[in-house]
C-alpha cells in the first residue's frame, strides 16, 4: 500500500507538471543572430498568459500567445535589442512557423515560432 502512494505522489509531483494542460499552448521558437542559430527553446504557455524570455546582450522578449481559432494562434510581442523595442503581433496557421526578422543595431536578429500539437 505505501507502495502504491509512493508511486502515486510521484506520478504527481514528478510527471505531471511535464504534461501540457488542454489550454495550454506549445511554442518552437528558433533564434538567430546575424544568421546564427543562437538558441531554440520550446516554451508551455497557457493560452492567453503572459511568458518572456530573455538572451543576454542579445534580446529580451515578452510575449502573449492566444488562440483565434482551432487552426490559428496569434502572439503579441514586446522584443527589446540594442535599446529599442519593437511589438510586433503575428497570426500562426497550424502547425507553419511565423518570422521575424529585425534589425535593432549593427546585429540582425530573426525570430521564427511555430506553435506544436506535440
Amino acid at each position: 500500500m505505501l507502495k502504491r502512494l509512493s508511486l502515486a505522489l510521484a506520478f504527481v509531483f514528478l510527471v505531471a507538471p511535464l504534461i501540457a494542460a488542454p489550454g495550454d499552448l506549445k511554442l518552437q521558437f528558433e533564434i538567430y543572430k546575424n544568421g546564427t542559430l543562437i538558441g531554440n527553446p520550446m516554451l508551455t504557455v497557457e493560452d492567453g498568459g503572459t511568458a518572456s524570455m530573455s538572451l543576454p546582450n542579445v534580446v529580451d522578449m515578452v510575449f502573449t500567445p492566444s488562440r483565434i481559432a482551432q487552426d490559428k494562434v496569434a502572439i503579441v510581442f514586446e522584443l527589446t535589442a540594442a535599446g529599442k523595442t519593437i511589438r510586433p503581433r503575428i497570426v500562426l496557421v497550424k502547425e507553419e512557423q511565423g518570422v521575424l526578422s529585425w534589425k535593432p543595431a549593427s546585429d540582425s536578429l530573426e525570430l521564427r515560432v511555430a506553435a506544436s500539437s506535440r
